[in-house]
C-alpha cells in the first residue's frame, strides 16, 4: 500500500487529467451540482465523460472487474444440469454453420439412425424429468409442519389432565383434547390438499409441450413424438406450432414471430432472426425456447437443447427441487413452537414434581 495517498495497490488511476483543471483542487463551494452534467453543458458542451470526476470513472471499472471476477467464481460453484448459468451457452453467438458441424448434421439430411440411438443415450428423451417421491418425508410435513407439534403435545396434555390426573375426570377436558385431535388432523389435511394441488400444477407443464413435431431424418422428412427429439435434429416450425425444443434458427420467413409469454410473461409477439441480436442467450432472437409457440410465419430450426437442458426445463426442475433452507417466516414459526413446547414441558414437570 503507498502510505502516502493511501490507495490499495488494487486500484491504479489509470487516467490522468492533464492542464489547469487537474492541478485545481475543489473549494468549498464547489459541490456535486457543480460537477454535474448539466452545469458543464451550461457553459459548453464537452463529452459526459470528460466532466465527471477521473477517480469514480477509475474506481466503477475496478469494482464492476472484481464482480465480473466473482461471479466467475460463483458460478464454478454451481454448476448443475438445472441451475447451470446461461451465459455459458454459446449456440446464439456462433454461426449456423458452425452449430450444424458441432452437432454433425445438416439441413438436407438431418440425423441418421444411428446418431440418433446414440444422442438418446446420451441426453435421454426429450421429456420433464419427473419430481423424486419422498413419501415418508411428504406425510411427516403434512402433520409435523408448522404449529402441529404444539396442537399434539397440547392434545396430548389435555387427555393426561382428563385421565388419570383428573380426580374425577372432567368432560370439559375431554371435549378440549378431542378439538384439539380434530385441528391437528384438518391442520395436515389442509397441508395435503395445498401439496396436491400444486402437484397438478406441475403436471400440467407437460399439456404446455407439443405432441408430435415435422422433422428431417435420414434425408426424409418425418412427423415424430416431440419426446424423440434429439440434439442436433433439423424441426420444421409454422404458424401455431409450439416450439417441441429449445432451436437455433436456421431459416425465418420475414414475418415469422414467437410468443414468450409462457416464460417471460411478454404479451407482445417477438420476431424471429438467424442472426444474433443479443449477447444474452434468454433476449436473443435467434434462439427459439421450448414452449413458445408461432404465431405467424414459419422457421427452421436446429435443435440445440432438450429435455431438462431446455430454459423450459431448468425452471420446471428449479420449481421442483426440494429447498434445502428455511424461509423467513418458516424459522419464526419453528422458533415458536420450540419456545412454546419449552413451556410446556417445564410446567409439566413443576405439575409432576408437584403432584
Amino acid at each position: 500500500m503507498d502510505e502516502e495517498s493511501g490507495i490499495k495497490p488494487g486500484l491504479r488511476w489509470q487516467d490522468v487529467e492533464v492542464g489547469p483543471r487537474a492541478a485545481r483542487g475543489l473549494r468549498r463551494r464547489d459541490s456535486i451540482g457543480s460537477m454535474s452534467i448539466r452545469s458543464v453543458r451550461s457553459r459548453r458542451e464537452v463529452d459526459p465523460s470528460i466532466a465527471l470526476p477521473i477517480q469514480y470513472r477509475t474506481l466503477s471499472y475496478q469494482i464492476s472487474e472484481s464482480k465480473h471476477v466473482q461471479d466467475v467464481q460463483d458460478l464454478g460453484k454451481a454448476k448443475d444440469a438445472a441451475t447451470r448459468d446461461f451465459s455459458e451457452l454459446e449456440w446464439h453467438t456462433i454461426s449456423t454453420d458452425e452449430a450444424l458441424r458441432r452437432l454433425t448434421t445438416s439441413v438436407k439430411e438431418g440425423l441418421s439412425e444411428d446418431q440418433v440411438a446414440r444422442r438418446v443415450k446420451e441426453y435421454g428423451r426429450n421429456a420433464p424429468s419427473p419430481p423424486k417421491s419422498r413419501v415418508f418425508q411428504t406425510w411427516f410435513n403434512y402433520f409435523f409442519k408448522g404449529f402441529g407439534p404444539i396442537l399434539l403435545v397440547g392434545a396430548i396434555l389435555v387427555f393426561i389432565s382428563w385421565k388419570p390426573l383428573g380426580q374425577p375426570p372432567a368432560l370439559a377436558n375431554l371435549a378440549l383434547a378431542i378439538v384439539l385431535v380434530a385441528v391437528f388432523l384438518i391442520q395436515a389435511f389442509f397441508n395435503a390438499y395445498q401439496d396436491w394441488s400444486s402437484s397438478r400444477v406441475m403436471s400440467s407443464i407437460k399439456n404446455m409441450l407439443p405432441e408430435d413435431c415435422l422433422v428431417i431424418r435420414d434425408s426424409a422428412q418425418i412427423s415424430l413424438p416431440a419426446p424423440e427429439l434429439v440434439p442436433g435434429d433439423i424441426v420444421f416450425i409454422k404458424a401455431g406450432n409450439k416450439l417441441p425444443a429449445d432451436l437455433r434458427f436456421l431459416q425465418a420467413s420475414g414475418d415469422a414471430k414467437l410468443d414468450r409469454s409462457i416464460l417471460t410473461g411478454e404479451s407482445a409477439p417477438l420476431a424471429a432472426s438467424v442472426d444474433s441480436t443479443d449477447d444474452n442467450y434468454l433476449e436473443t432472437r435467434c434462439i427459439g425456447m421450448q414452449g413458445t409457440h408461432c404465431v405467424s410465419g414459419s422457421c427452421t430450426g436446429l435443435v440445440v437443447a432438450t429435455g431438462d437442458r431446455t430454459v423450459f426445463g431448468r425452471i420446471a426442475a428449479l420449481t421442483q427441487e426440494p429447498k434445502t433452507k428455511l424461509t423467513t417466516l418458516e424459522k419464526e414459526i419453528l422458533y415458536f413452537v420450540l419456545i412454546i413446547c419449552s413451556i410446556m414441558l417445564t410446567m409439566i414437570t413443576v405439575v409432576i414434581l408437584a403432584w
